[in-house]
């Protein structure tokens, strides 16, 4: 008698355990990567894999923020009814040469174009021979929009430090394997918060 309580017992237990629903699968954040050669030159499965994500790659080298915009309707198709959780926006180095004057309502403009997502940005680096003050200015203007604006993060500020951190390729304008882990490193911490 003693036994068949027992396997009664666990046979109940088995049931229950059968019975319990089943947790769904939860879907992957989805981040839209968007900007120049710095966003597409690294590669994005090492923040995927880090923060078990999706990554969607929009980004096109050498484009100024206005070109950006124009071009808009050939990457659109990419992001067309996704709810992503953020933008992850590295950008500006083209735009601080030119000496962009309303790149600040201009990247606002894209942003709510791409689907009105939080943006998340990688503030620009120095490119090596050009005067630092045309990057100094985007970098400001950069902190004061997101000083003000609620969808505005800086993830990541020390790009302007790669030159001389020897995390730049030879061109001494793109990020080197190195300095693409840590910025993206550093959107996965704030993306995270």
């Amino acid at each position: 008698m003693k036994y068949l309580l027992m396997l009664l017992l666990l046979i109940g237990c088995d049931d229950a355990r059968i019975n319990e629903p089943e947790a769904e699968d939860e879907k992957p954040n989805v981040y839209i990567v968007a900007g120049q050669s710095n966003a597409q030159g690294c590669d994005w499965s090492y923040f995927e894999d880090l923060t078990k994500s999706e990554v969607i790659m929009i980004a096109l080298p050498g484009k100024r923020i206005e070109q950006l915009i124009d071009l808009f309707p050939d990457k659109e198709h990419l992001i067309k009814g996704v709810n992503a959780k953020a933008i992850l926006f590295v950008h500006g180095e083209s735009d601080a040469i030119a000496k962009t004057t309303n790149y600040i309502e201009q990247v606002e403009e894209y942003r709510v174009m791409l689907g009105d997502f939080p943006i998340f940005i990688s503030n620009v680096g120095y490119f090596g021979k050009y005067p630092k003050e045309l990057f100094d200015t985007i970098i400001n203007q950069v902190k004061a929009e997101a000083e003000v604006n609620d969808n505005w993060f800086i993830a990541f500020d020390q790009a302007r430090y790669f030159l001389e951190w020897g995390m730049l390729k030879a061109d001494n304008g793109h990020f080197n394997k190195d300095g693409c882990i840590m910025m993206m490193d550093a959107f996965a911490e704030q993306t995270y918060k």
